[in-house]
């Protein structure tokens, strides 16, 4: 049996000035493993991991905490 993935979409919401990305980590150790992008609205500043290797009830608890 084939494993699924679960692809949510959606309305663009911003945090702060930025968006938070959730990207399947394949190369983690463990399975269902993510990383977490924070990706600027403005184009002038860097995108920045803020965590790898995360369950996605981790990953989503992190940016629920760093909503202003």
């Amino acid at each position: 049996m084939r494993k699924s993935v679960n692809v949510q979409v959606t309305q663009r919401v911003g945090y702060d000035g930025c968006y938070y990305l959730f990207v399947p980590d394949h190369a983690a150790g463990r399975r269902n493993r993510f990383t977490v992008y924070r990706i600027p609205a403005s184009p002038s500043r860097r995108i920045k991991i803020v965590g790898r290797e995360l369950p996605l009830g981790y990953a989503k608890k992190y940016v629920e905490r760093e909503r202003p």
